[in-house]
């Protein structure tokens, strides 16, 4: 029976030979990237953002082709699990203030495409990619009040970049001749490397350091495209 169902399914399908497509969603950190554990060194901080896509797919038979993407991403961060780890650091006649910027990132990614048809008007696609990804880190800005006497510490944003993979997964409906509506889901990892962010204090610190943050989210996005 599900037999039947799959050979009628792929006979009616009205077969296109790709899409152009924009779309939004969120994107939701995960693992290092998602933790505000003060002894993980690569805890990003980061919480639920906003994305934006631009993508194209081109079927070279009925099932198999190649796929490309350019994704623009921001991150909040998760200011105030800095602020409760001053309160445990500083417990007594300290109060401490933390203003963060966010995550962003910009990747662009090729790779393989495949599309099985689901009904007359609607598909099961599928996408593996890779390409780069640049990042840039969040500055962040702490004021501390301490015995009557105020102190700062600022850490400066700066901007790495690295491999990125992306594996996902989704629908697409033909809503018209020419357009149709997409639902996707994938996974985005890479690890940039961020060089000499710049740390300075009121107390005449200045500190560079070097590091690279996992940076893997799970995204979700709702677009539409032009079917050709």
């Amino acid at each position: 029976m599900i037999s039947i169902l799959l050979l009628t399914a792929w006979q009616t399908f009205s077969q296109d030979k790709g899409y152009f497509a924009v779309a939004m969603g969120a994107g939701i950190p995960t693992g290092d990237f998602a933790s505000t554990d003060p002894d993980n060194s690569s805890a990003g901080l980061a919480k639920t953002g906003f994305l934006f896509d631009l993508s194209f797919a081109y079927k070279f038979g009925d099932t198999y082709g190649i796929a490309g993407l350019i994704r623009g991403q921001a991150l909040i961060t998760d200011a105030q699990a800095i602020a409760d780890q001053l309160s445990v650091m500083f417990p007594f006649g300290t109060n401490g203030r933390v203003e963060s910027g966010a995550w962003s990132a910009g990747s662009y990614l090729a790779g393989g495409y495949a599309s099985w048809p689901l009904s007359s008007k609607t598909s099961a696609d599928a996408r593996l990619m890779v390409g780069l990804m640049s990042a840039t880190s969040p500055e962040f800005n702490i004021d501390i009040l301490s015995d009557g006497e105020m102190f700062w510490i600022k850490e400066q944003s700066a901007t790495g970049s690295s491999v990125a993979f992306l594996a996902g997964a989704g629908l697409k409906y033909d809503a018209g001749e020419k357009l149709c509506i997409l639902l996707n889901l994938d996974y985005l990892y890479a690890k940039p490397k961020f060089k000499d962010v710049e740390t300075t204090s009121s107390l005449g610190m200045r500190n560079y350091a070097t590091f690279s943050q996992p940076m893997g989210t799970i995204n979700m996005g709702l677009g539409i495209g032009y079917r050709f």
